[in-house]
């Protein structure tokens, strides 16, 4: 690649593998996910993500890998009235819906890494 150069002084094992690619950036909308949490019957759930969007950075066969990236909500108690969550951290999907692998997101740089959901709770009478 232009404008690349390397040098090596020592190698121990005597093999050294690269993998050079083109690190690129895209933006992605968050989702909530709130399909986790305890809901109690008689009420609409509905949520909001603080950040819309999340730009992330990374080798371009990882990054274009990334279908979608969700907010996951995790509550352990039923949630009767509007609740905002602070700190719900972000899952990122291939197109297919599986979640991408610890092994490749430490490939990948993120603006943000958790955001605030706001879980909004209506009646449906």
């Amino acid at each position: 690649m232009e404008g690349v150069s390397a040098s090596v002084e020592n190698i121990s094992p005597v093999s050294l593998s690269l993998n050079i690619c083109e690190r690129i950036s895209k933006t992605v909308r968050i989702d909530a996910d709130i399909s986790n949490i305890p809901k109690v019957s008689g009420y609409i759930y509905t949520a909001s993500v603080g950040e819309a969007s999340v730009e992330i950075s990374g080798p371009d066969e990882l990054i274009n890998k990334i279908g979608s990236v969700k907010a996951v909500c995790k509550l352990s108690s039923a949630v009767t009235s509007t609740t905002e969550v602070s700190n719900v951290s972000l899952e990122f999907y291939d197109a297919s819906g599986n979640v991408i692998s610890d092994s490749d997101m430490k490939y990948i740089t993120a603006s943000v890494n958790s955001v605030s959901v706001t879980i909004n709770v209506m009646s449906d009478m």
